[in-house]
């Protein structure tokens, strides 16, 4: 009896290791899973709801008002000929804090340029443009208040439309939006890099489009201005902005700026708000992005 019982429990004991089977093709059913889910997550960018909208959504549309608001100001209150320079450097640090949330638009050119080129759809880019667009109009109210009202702005030039202005805007604005898509999409690059890169792009963008303005205001025929109120609008415009946002507080010379003086608080400050601007950056991001695209096809399929 006792040598069965002995038997019987040695066939047991054999036979228990066949079940072990079943929980490793579990846990590599369950790698494949999570494997699967992390690249579809890499490759759309953000998890989307139902209407195709981000779900951090409500933090995307706060830092990109904030981050437009900060960049406004600086582009208001910063020397005309420091611009390029100071501009590169808050949009350095602004897509540091932000990038990681919004992608760090900053610029209703750029969120059309990434939806030109399919990076995102018009509902998502609607919401950014409100947040830019209330961002900057924050600024507008901000330096109304600290300068106690002395910054009016009137937005009467609106359709205004001069062609050598717009094409210096359409064609700095691509040179930003190019940079900014090859710096934005370099996977190796780190956080800091990548904002360095933006920063860079910017500067460029704002320097060959200050270089086309001065080309066309130099082409003016001067010799027929005989009133500082017949100076033409070209050469009203102090650079270019390549922003529709910040166009918002940027202003164009007045005739007491024209003769060397300034702005007065009677004196009526007309917005870069203008056709000019909105038509050139955002012609100008479209084009951007889409030749970025172009160029980097080959390296795409490869893939």
């Amino acid at each position: 009896m006792a040598t069965k019982k002995a038997t019987s429990a040695k066939k047991t004991s054999g036979a228990k290791p066949a079940p072990t089977k079943s929980p490793t093709t579990t846990k590599i059913t369950t790698i494949k899973a999570d494997a699967k889910s992390s690249n579809g997550a890499s490759v759309t960018g953000a998890a989307k709801s139902g209407k195709g909208l981000p779900d951090n959504l409500i933090p995307i549309v706060f830092v990109e008002m904030l981050g437009t608001f900060a960049l406004t100001l600086v582009a208001v209150l910063t020397l005309s000929s420091f611009a390029p320079l100071f501009l590169g450097l808050a949009l350095i640090a602004l897509f540091m804090a932000v990038g990681a949330v919004s992608g760090g638009h900053l610029n209703p050119a750029v969120t059309f340029g990434l939806w030109a080129s399919r990076r995102i759809t018009i509902m998502q880019a609607v919401f950014y443009w409100i947040a830019q667009f209330i961002g900057a109009m924050a600024a507008v109210v901000a330096l109304n208040w600290i300068s106690n009202g002395a910054f009016g702005v009137t937005y009467d030039s609106f359709t205004t439309l001069s062609l050598p202005v717009m094409a210096a805007e359409l064609i700095g604005a691509a040179v930003f939006m190019y940079g900014f898509m090859a710096a934005r999409n370099y996977v190796k690059a780190s956080t800091i890099s990548k904002a360095v890169g933006v920063g860079l792009s910017f500067m460029l963008g704002l320097l060959v489009a200050s270089s086309l303005l001065t080309a066309a205001q130099s082409a003016v025929d001067q010799s027929k201005i005989d009133s500082v109120e017949k100076v033409p609008h070209e050469l009203r415009v102090k650079s270019p902005i390549l922003n529709p946002a910040v166009s918002l507080a940027a202003t164009e010379n007045t005739n007491t700026q024209l003769q060397g003086g300034s702005a007065t608080r009677e004196e009526k400050k007309q917005s870069r708000f203008t056709l000019e601007v909105i038509l050139g950056s955002f012609i100008g991001a479209a084009i951007g992005a889409n030749l970025y695209l172009l160029s980097t096809y080959r390296e795409r399929t490869r893939r």
